[in-house]
């Protein structure tokens, strides 16, 4: 009896302890120098840019390294592979150049980035497009499930690039680092043709994070900013989304920060210090005296700065 007791009691404790947990997640108050924000990965690009780069296509002849399976009713068949990570490209780079940045690389990205010992090989850190032609009409494919078989994939005809339109993103698997080993994961990709019948590439999903910071609801969103187009986080750009029951509708470049610059919630400024690998973590620190910075943000004091005046032939002024 009393060692049914026992179990019970430590049963309630366990749930309790669990629940408090959950209940504390991602709520903050002034008292906290440091945010460590959890958070979602959410379809399309929000509130932000979308971002695109071309993609290069190769002959399928030329992909001996892959080893991929293709569809036997396309034709005309070309590949291209999208980076996931630069970070293991540009490490073997800097190793074969013997280039004395290593230092500085290691410093910025490891080990919470990358994971020295076990780099990917670029065929399991890349995501791979088919372009060919079924039935004389120009189609392309993507290796959603990653498994580098074509044959079991949706073939999609061209289409214009969208960045409005969410119908048109693609699911896609992929392996990424989450700061202690390679994992699964998953997101969204675009890809449409330009106005001269290229395919275009995207990243198409952005991170948002709700949280609470003196009992005040705060939701931000994070996207990879150029020029490191992918789906870590090298070049974060961060803005408020909502702040209590007000949500923005659209994002001016003032309402956007990057590494290092401020998000003020509440009386205080935050900076961002870091977005993690995966995207699945946000840290935020505080700035506790911003009284000298300088910037352009609003509370800052402006930089220097030169105006020119230009009259135009209706004496209408431009400034730039």
């Amino acid at each position: 009896m009393k060692y049914t007791t026992v179990v019970i009691a430590l049963i309630f404790l366990i749930t309790i302890s669990c629940n408090t947990e959950k209940n504390n997640e991602n709520v903050f108050n002034s008292n906290n120098d440091t945010l460590f924000i959890k958070s979602k990965k959410i379809k399309g690009y929000g509130l932000f840019t979308s971002y695109s780069i071309n993609l290069v296509f190769a002959d399928s002849t030329e992909e001996k390294n892959f080893n991929l399976i293709y569809p036997k009713n396309v034709t005309e068949i070309k590949v291209a592979h999208e980076v996931i990570d630069f970070k293991p490209e540009w490490l073997e780079n800097i190793k074969r150049n013997k280039s004395d940045y290593l230092t500085t690389f290691l410093k910025d990205y490891y080990p919470n980035k990358i994971d020295t010992l076990n780099i990917p090989s670029f065929a399991n850190n890349s995501i791979s497009i088919l372009s060919g032609k079924q039935a004389g009409a120009d189609i392309f494919i993507i290796d959603e499930n990653n498994n580098k078989d074509f044959s079991d994939d949706q073939i999609r005809p061209y289409r214009k690039f969208d960045s409005k339109s969410l119908s048109d993103l693609i699911p896609c698997k992929y392996r990424i680092y989450n700061g202690s080993q390679i994992v699964e994961d998953s997101g969204w990709i675009n890809i449409g043709t330009d106005n001269f019948n290229n395919l275009v590439y995207s990243v198409a999903h952005h991170l948002e994070c709700d949280f609470s910071y003196d009992n005040h609801i705060y939701k931000i969103g994070i996207v990879n900013g150029p020029p490191f187009v992918r789906f870590c986080f090298e070049n974060p750009l961060i803005a408020i989304l909502s702040e209590g029951g007000l949500k923005k509708d659209s994002l001016n470049n003032s309402d956007i920060a990057t590494t290092g610059e401020y998000l003020k919630l509440g009386k205080n400024y935050y900076y961002l210090t870091d977005v993690s690998n995966d995207g699945r973590l946000v840290t935020l620190v505080k700035e506790k005296d911003v009284s000298n910075k300088i910037g352009t943000q609003v509370g800052f004091i402006a930089p220097d700065f030169n105006c020119f005046i230009v009259r135009h032939l209706n004496d209408t002024l431009y400034f730039f």
